[in-house]
């Protein structure tokens, strides 16, 4: 239905409607739809004094007020602008616009009382007292303050944006550069722009830059005039399919029209400012509501009042997407032109100004035609900004003081440079862009940096990092630790489609019509290269599918095509042509990947510098950058035994005694609310040794061997227990004393988990981890682990070198005949230890080498279990053996050596990467080290023929109350209750 429009006497009554409801198409109810009229009605009255709150009792005359201002505004500049030929013309566009069909579905738009808008425009256009029943301006205000929030957000760092920080790998080459919102790019100041491109994106996306505060009302009028011409022929069923928009630009009404695009999403009539602020505040996304479309508003105009407009279109030039990976001016001018950014001619710029609007619609390789018309439009464009008539002088203004030679293109001389466009030769292939897997790393090491530099932002000031990250071991890393979740949800029946990642149908059909004469196959390979995948982290490749007779196969980025088959024995899911999903290819076919439900991380350590190599710290940083080896607590299961066997060993325990593995009850601690602690049996055998109760992860024995320190006090090998658990850094002196730590139960991180077997494996020398080697300011260096490594360095105390030397050979023995024997062809040269917490909640294993220490963990967010038959052997171990088979096969480790008895000395092995530098001292079985040759890897009697026993999960961690959480410090005043709801007829 038609608006209704009052006589020309008077103010059309709908004119606020109009206006404000062009730009937002989703579901705005009247409260929301005049707060957004409030909040433009600031920026075009009074842009630098914008309120963000209003009383909503004292500030109702005021809110009128400024609505009026805004309302008289708009009339003004619409009649001094003459956006029509007359005042009539202008008043008949608004009687034909339907508002009802402004959106793409009629059903969307809110049901407002047409009696309301008369009546709004006396009271906010003519400064009448009028009321209305659905008209309260008390709750108009209450939403105005609910959507903008209050605080407006700080703009000033947008001064100093284009400074950044290199990150730098283990090697010094330039593994990225970030920049605040997400991107890397490399910034080009502005004084590099040929005047020609600047003139170029102005004329493609916002012609009134210079004389608008941030939002353009004729832009916004036009996005209202095409959105409803553009609903209107939906209607008529006359829309078709092709490339959706991604930009919002072009903000200029009534001018030659672009050449029509197909499918088109409607407008917004964005400004290039309100684009940097969704750019650098408001996540790029183009989501259109209420509180986004008021948060734009502000912040544009919150932008323009505190920077220069030379400031805002330099940020602008290096934020906006160009397609193709091109983040910046700079990587655009590089990867299209294969040139700087100061070389770049006319016809190259207006090609760079035409790709924002679509970026991958209007991709060179396979949409040359609609780039070659979108091309033509910008030149017409530029054309009209040289028109008298329409000049902004300001601009005229700012292009004279850079470059006072240069002159518009006049409409004859578009016709010349329009052939040029389409004759134009491309010089340079386009290559795929690079993906990396270190994303959980790179924010780790940027919390690291910005805390030891005690600043807020590292990318605020010119600083280069070098990082520990090996690369080749990072993609390894992560590559394993994907497959691994992937296949234990496959074992577990819990693995679900998750969908395909995108469809690229379209964009193939388009490419193959636009480009006739070239091969199908090359075309859509070209598409799957383009496509920017939205899991970017994830190392199983895309692949397209195509579907032909019931048979169903994909397209690699290789460009071959092979059988797509599902996972074990499912059925393939249901899938149409031009779904792009995640594949592994296995022996010529390609098995469909899926995300899984289960996460997984992992670090590896180089042991005698500290060095973090890789991280990983979930499945996919792309679905959640929560990163659980460095950010989790988590219980570790019977992966921290160890200590309790390092004591007993430092109390001259032999190796060879005896220990009942009946259950035990520990008695109460002296701690209020403490209670007896029972420790049920695992096993028939009535007895094993010492060093058999850590191989085969005992918790009677282990139970005992606690007591047997303290003499048959268990509360002192408790104390004793956790003083060792404060020197290697897994307690501090705020963690509670509780028996069932000694299984498990203690809350700790992964990489403090890493750090204390590096320690073993360095005989007793503690390093602290560090992910950073130096960091640079203006090629200053300001920062060195070398000037601070003997701070990181300490020698455990407690426990004697040898004693250490002798729990590797225990651990050793885990690898051999104990839980971890699944890989027992690897203990001459592995020790480690598997974990697995109560009701196999988390799975562990952590392993190491002569040089390097590997520490992973399985387990879900949301605790649940992993499963009857899980262990840590299980779900986390072949974590550990794919990224040491993989480091070893592509040479990223060197050959492996049997296990040293004498670390070596880390002051002089420091620098050595990344060869171990070290004696190989043996010692004999007096003294407890036991050297495990490759013919020594038998089962020990515990398991006997039939492999290890699935019930070893049942008591390694005891109890859920401390760590439980992810993220969490120790548990709540239930950790008991918890911990004995387990145990059967213990209340």
């Amino acid at each position: 239905m038609p608006c209704e429009i009052t006589p020309v006497v008077a103010p059309p009554p709908t004119l606020l409607e109009c206006i404000f409801r062009g730009g937002c198409v989703l579901d705005f109810t009247l409260n929301q739809l005049i707060a957004l009229a409030l909040a433009i009605s600031q920026v075009l009255t009074d842009y630098q004094h914008i309120q963000t709150h209003f009383d909503p009792e004292k500030d109702q005359d005021r809110v009128v007020q400024i609505l009026n201002k805004g309302c008289q505004e708009v009339y003004r500049l619409f009649y001094r602008r003459e956006i029509m030929e007359k005042p009539e013309a202008f008043l008949k566009f608004a009687n034909t616009l339907d508002f009802q069909s402004t959106a793409s579905d009629a059903s969307d738009l809110p049901k407002i009382d047409r009696s309301i808008l008369p009546v709004m425009a006396r009271k906010f256009c003519m400064e009448r007292p009028e009321s209305h029943p659905d008209l309260k301006m008390d709750e108009v205000i209450k939403e105005y303050n609910g959507l903008l929030k209050g605080e407006p957000r700080d703009t000033s760092f947008l001064n100093q944006y284009h400074a950044s920080a290199v990150i730098l790998d283990l090697w010094k080459n330039k593994l990225t550069e970030v920049f605040q919102g997400g991107h890397p790019r490399d910034w080009v100041p502005l004084e590099e722009v040929p005047i020609p491109v600047i003139a170029a994106i102005i004329a493609a996306e916002d012609k009134r830059f210079f004389s608008h505060h941030g939002i353009d009302v004729f832009g916004i009028m036009r996005a209202i005039k095409n959105n409803q011409n553009q609903a209107s022929s939906s209607s008529d069923g006359k829309s078709g399919t092709g490339p959706t928009a991604q930009s919002e630009g072009d903000s200029s009404e009534g001018e030659s029209a672009e050449p029509k695009k197909k499918k088109k999403r409607p407008e917004g009539g964005s400004t290039i400012t309100q684009q940097m602020v969704k750019n650098l505040f408001l996540d790029g996304n183009n989501e259109i509501s209420p509180q986004r479309k008021i948060e734009e508003i502000v912040l544009a105009a919150l932008v323009e009042k505190d920077i220069s407009k030379a400031k805002i279109l330099e940020t602008y030039l290096n934020f906006i997407d160009f397609g193709w990976s091109s983040w910046g001016l700079r990587h655009a001018a590089r990867n299209y032109f294969n040139k700087s950014v100061k070389d770049l001619t006319l016809v190259e710029g207006v090609f760079l100004a035409s790709l924002p609007k679509n970026p991958r619609g209007l991709s060179p390789n396979l949409h040359r035609q609609e780039l070659n018309e979108r091309a033509a439009y910008v030149l017409n464009q530029l054309s009209r900004l040289g028109n008298p008539q329409l000049v902004d002088p300001k601009l005229i203004e700012f292009i004279q003081s850079r470059d006072p030679n240069f002159r518009f293109p006049t409409p004859a001389e578009v016709d010349s440079l329009v052939k040029q466009v389409a004759d134009y030769k491309f010089n340079k292939d386009l290559e795929p862009p690079v993906k990396r897997r270190s994303y959980f790393f790179l924010d780790d090491i940027i919390h690291r940096a910005q805390k030891g530099l005690k600043i807020n932002d590292i990318t605020k000031g010119t600083f280069t990092v070098q990082s520990t990250i090996n690369p080749y071991l990072q993609e390894i890393t992560t590559r394993n630790c994907q497959e691994q979740t992937f296949q234990i949800d496959l074992k577990t029946g819990r693995l679900e489609w998750a969908g395909a990642e995108m469809n690229i149908e379209e964009e193939i059909k388009a490419a193959i019509k636009a480009n006739p004469g070239e091969n199908p196959r090359t075309v859509w390979h070209k598409v799957l290269l383009e496509t920017s995948p939205v899991l970017y982290d994830v190392a199983w490749p895309m692949a397209v599918v195509f579907k032909n007779r019931g048979q169903v196969s994909v397209g690699l980025p290789d460009g071959e095509v092979l059988p797509l088959q599902s996972w074990g024995r499912s059925g393939l899911p249901k899938l149409v042509n031009g779904d792009v999903v995640r594949v592994k290819v296995k022996k010529g076919v390609a098995e469909l990947r899926t995300i899984p439900k289960v996460q997984a991380a992992a670090i590896v350590i180089q042991n005698n510098s500290g060095r973090i190599l890789a991280m990983t710290g979930g499945f996919s940083h792309a679905l959640s950058n929560y990163n659980r080896a460095v950010q989790s607590v988590l219980q570790p299961g019977s992966s921290v035994k160890p200590i309790t066997y390092l004591l007993a060993l430092e109390h001259g325990m032999n190796p060879d005694a005896r220990f009942s593995t009946e259950g035990v009850t520990l008695p109460r601690l002296r701690e209020r609310g403490s209670v007896p602690w029972p420790v049920f049996p695992q096993t028939r055998t009535p007895s094993i040794s010492l060093r058999q109760g850590l191989e085969y992860s005992n918790n009677a024995v282990t139970a005992r061997v606690l007591c047997a320190m303290g003499n048959g006090d268990c509360e002192t090998g408790l104390n004793s227990w956790m003083a060792l658990c404060k020197q290697v850094k897994l307690c501090n002196d705020k963690t509670p004393r509780y028996f069932p730590d000694i299984l498990g139960a203690i809350g700790v991180r992964l990489i403090d988990m890493a750090a204390f077997f590096a320690t073993i494996a360095n005989e007793g020398q503690y390093v602290s981890p560090h992910s950073i080697e130096a960091i640079y300011r203006d090629g200053q260096k300001i920062y060195s682990i070398d000037d601070h490594y003997r701070s990181t360095v300490s020698q455990v105390q407690m426990v004697r070198k040898a004693t250490f030397s002798k729990i590797k050979g225990f651990l050793q023995g885990v690898v051999a005949r104990g839980t971890a024997h699944v890989m027992k062809d690897y203990a001459p040269y592995v020790g480690g230890k598997t974990g697995t917490t109560n009701k196999a909640m988390d799975a562990w294993f952590i392993g190491f080498t002569n040089d390097y220490t590997i520490a992973t963990w399985v387990g879900y967010d949301k605790r649940r279990s992993l499963g009857s038959e899980a262990t840590g052997a299980v779900m986390a171990l072949p974590i550990f053996r794919g990224i040491l088979e993989d480091a070893l096969d592509e040479k990223v480790f060197r050959p492996l050596e049997p296990l040293r008895s004498t670390a070596p000395e880390l002051a002089d092995a420091r620098h050595v990467l990344p060869e171990y530098d070290g004696g190989d001292t043996q010692q004999g079985p007096s003294t407890g080290w036991w050297p495990v040759r490759p013919e020594e890897t038998q089962r020990g009697p515990w398991y006997g023929n039939q492999g290890p026993r699935r019930n070893d999960w049942r008591g390694d961690g005891r109890g859920q109350g401390r760590g439980q959480g992810r993220g969490q410090g120790p548990g709540g005043n239930d950790f008991f209750k918890d911990l004995f709801g387990f145990f059967p007829g213990v209340q």
